[in-house]
């Protein structure tokens, strides 16, 4: 899953920001999640984040963001499954130039160019990456790892948690329920 963001030029080069969360498929019983850890200083704090970063000069968002992808994480995308077809709108009204767009793509971990993962980071990037079982329990499973760490989960990624885990009880509710439709009357 890949949120992409754009900003306005900030001076005479257009400069866009790129995220990337990835979907990744593997022998595991749940799909996976990468999640980041980075230390921020306007929080003081290490924070859950997507994967993100700059895109290139003349960089589209998809490229921008599968090579954010392969830089912070090591992971290299073997497919686009989803996008979203427009700018997903405002991401942070603070900053009422960032759209975002969200891309869906899968990562081969039994691929080689998955087995040897190394992180490409820029200069004072600390970035450790988490993969987390997309299930239920996705939101509490963050939350605990926050808890324990003393992390902060970014509003975007906990959004997106929570998104999940209330998919996942509504189908858990209408799983037993029949859908009934009352016979028409009939004309004796």
């Amino acid at each position: 899953f890949f949120l992409m963001k754009r900003r306005p030029p900030r001076s005479t080069q257009s400069r866009s920001s790129a995220a990337s969360d990835v979907y990744k498929r593997q022998e595991f019983k749940y799909p996976k999640l990468v999640l980041l850890e980075e230390y921020r200083p306007p929080a003081n704090k290490r924070i859950i984040q997507f994967p993100g970063g700059l895109l290139d000069k003349g960089e589209d968002t998809l490229t921008g963001a599968i090579r954010e992808l392969k830089e912070e994480t090591g992971y290299t995308a073997k497919r686009l499954l989803n996008q979203f077809q427009q700018m997903c709108g405002i991401t942070d009204p603070k900053k009422a130039g960032d759209k975002g767009q969200f891309f869906f793509v899968e990562v081969d971990a039994d691929d080689e160019v998955n087995k040897n993962l190394t992180q490409n980071l820029d200069d004072g990037e600390d970035i450790k990456f988490h993969l987390v079982d997309i299930n239920c329990d996705i939101l509490q499973t963050v939350m605990n790892l926050c808890r324990d760490n003393s992390y902060e989960i970014e509003g975007k990624v906990w959004t997106f948690l929570r998104g999940i885990g209330f998919l996942s009880q509504m189908t858990q509710l209408l799983k037993g329920c029949l859908l009934y439709t009352s016979p028409s009357p009939r004309d004796s």
